[in-house]
């Protein structure tokens, strides 16, 4: 009889503990698909400032296709696509993001196809085709608009 017990409050204790990380895990991925989604870089517009909400503020640093900047494959990006004119990596982005830095570059769009070293979460770096511009370019803190994907 005691056994029964026992069994008995210990699948009630165990159900209880699944049900709870069954909601948190629930809620953990809603919130990451929230985060990632395309829908969640919708503009929209902030009803007290009228500003858009699609703009974020971040460091910019450069970099150009050196094994000591990147890997063992210099001219790859994460994203599998050969370096060019206009990516950029991002950790916090998807691939396939459209972004503008207008301070910088007006409206000159820029696609997120790169991923940078895993410390950096609120950063943009801009890849070119030289040491010296990227060196040249240094670190900047800019305002980037995301414009699609």
């Amino acid at each position: 009889m005691a056994n029964m017990k026992i069994l008995k409050k210990t699948k009630q204790f165990y159900s209880k503990i699944s049900i709870r990380y069954a909601r948190i895990a629930v809620f953990c991925g809603l919130l990451a698909s929230f985060l990632i989604s395309p829908a969640a870089l919708a503009i929209s517009t902030n009803p007290e400032t009228g500003k858009p909400m699609n703009q974020i503020e971040v460091k910019i640093t450069a970099y150009s296709s050196t094994k000591s900047q990147t890997d063992s494959t210099p001219f790859i990006a994460a994203s599998g696509k050969r370096v060019y004119d206009g990516m950029v990596a991002a950790n916090f982005l998807p691939f396939g993001t459209k972004i503008k830095i207008p301070e910088l570059f007006g409206d000159k769009i820029f696609t997120v196809d790169d991923r940078m070293n895993q410390r950096y979460q609120n950063r943009i770096d801009i890849w070119y085709s030289s040491t010296a511009s990227a060196i040249k370019f240094g670190i900047k803190q800019a305002t980037i608009e995301i414009v699609g994907q």
